[in-house]
């Protein structure tokens, strides 16, 4: 019995490579501007643990020295904060219960209304043109038109 080892064409190592290069660059890109968009939220964050001596600071520090949370303890005083935390979890739960209510209720529904559907809604007849099973066969599929 001989051994066989397959080669394969130089194209297709080629073609592969250049996908692996391209996907690549890819999560490159994608990671850079992840930073980018990440260094604001987590300056606003970092900036919220500082005393207000310190958020004005030149050179500006990234770590809070010494770390400051009584901010958070000053909102809940000065502001109803958990007044508005109800509030917008109540309109959270209004619009979840919207939504489900009624994708159970119309499931067949595209979301947008000018676009139509080429299926039947559920239990409709066939239409006139379109084949039916007959003893248990699938019925053959019929391309749309238009």
């Amino acid at each position: 019995m001989q051994a066989t080892t397959t080669v394969r064409p130089v194209q297709e190592r080629s073609s592969s490579m250049a996908r692996a290069l391209s996907k690549a660059a890819i999560y490159i890109v994608l990671i850079t501007f992840s930073i980018v968009f990440l260094i604001p939220a987590i300056w606003l964050i970092l900036t919220s643990l500082k005393q207000e001596s310190q958020m004005f600071a030149w050179p500006p520090q990234w770590i809070p020295n010494p770390f400051w949370p009584r901010n958070y303890v000053q909102m809940f005083e000065l502001v109803p904060m958990t007044r508005y935390l109800l509030n917008t979890l109540k309109i959270l739960a209004f619009g979840v219960t919207g939504v489900g209510t009624s994708a159970q209720l119309f499931p067949e529904m595209p979301a947008n209304p000018q676009v139509r559907s080429t299926r039947p809604p559920p239990g409709a007849a066939p239409a006139a043109d379109q084949p039916t099973p007959a003893d248990g066969q699938e019925a053959p599929t019929v391309a749309p038109s238009g």
